[in-house]
């Protein structure tokens, strides 16, 4: 793999649980404010206003999850999350670590005094499955893989 390679991590499976969440909140959207429009008295509009409001954030941050991903280069690892990004240079990296909490794996980069979680792959809604949660999900071990390489190289 040639060091100008760059390389996007995302962790597939919540986001496809981020977009059967999303469709499920218009699925239940669709029918309320049809009620609303069929009977629009006072109370169902301001009820029906309140949920969709509170729907239509909910849906917000689902599709804010499409933001979140790793992306690995020449130059070190830069992870977006939904309302902030970080760079971490090669050169500043002193170890990596797969770690799992919260329902959640994660990869933990420390830079000296410093830790940044990358590639977040939240893995509760896969505890029922076998090696859901007991193994390190796919992105998460090429992500590590492809970064450890890299900072290999780069020593």
């Amino acid at each position: 793999m040639p060091p100008t390679e760059r390389h996007v991590y995302r962790h597939t499976p919540w986001l496809i649980v981020t977009t059967a969440l999303t469709a499920l909140v218009v699925a239940m959207a669709v029918p309320l404010l049809a009620g609303a429009i069929r009977d629009p008295g006072f109370e169902k509009v301001a009820g029906t206003t309140l949920a969709l409001a509170l729907m239509a954030g909910f849906a917000a941050f689902l599709l804010s999850n499409w933001r979140i991903r790793t992306i690995v280069d020449e130059t070190g690892v830069t992870q977006h999350w939904i309302s902030r990004t970080f760079h971490i240079l090669y050169e500043d990296i002193t170890d990596l670590e797969p770690d799992q909490a919260g329902g959640r794996w994660f990869l933990r980069v420390f830079c000296g005094d410093h830790t940044f979680e990358v590639i977040p792959c939240h893995t509760a809604f896969l505890l029922g499955f076998p090696g859901g949660a007991t193994r390190p999900p796919p992105a998460l071990v090429a992500a590590h893989a492809d970064i450890a390489a890299r900072w290999a190289r780069s020593s």
